[in-house]
């Protein structure tokens, strides 16, 4: 996904994120734990910095909707920065 906001007093260009979905378990009948990443790019003037964070949520199905119960906090995999 692209976005094309971004905060000038930080000299960010761009940044982009990416989504993947690492693991679903099964709590009951209704419920899943999910695990997914989300990858950030961010483009400066003179390097990228990509950071990679892990979070983890319980979704509940209701019919045919899938629904969030909860969203737990963040995990820091990886923060790197390389020039451009």
């Amino acid at each position: 996904m692209e976005n094309n906001r971004w905060d000038e007093s930080d000299k960010i260009l761009c940044y982009s994120q990416t989504v993947t979905m690492s693991a679903v378990y099964l709590l009951s009948d209704t419920e899943s734990q999910v695990i997914y990443r989300i990858d950030y790019t961010f483009i400066h003037e003179s390097d990228v910095h990509e950071k990679i964070f892990e979070y983890s949520g319980v979704v509940e199905k209701s019919d045919s909707e899938y629904l969030i119960q909860s969203l737990g906090g963040a995990k820091k995999i990886s923060d790197t920065t390389t020039d451009d």
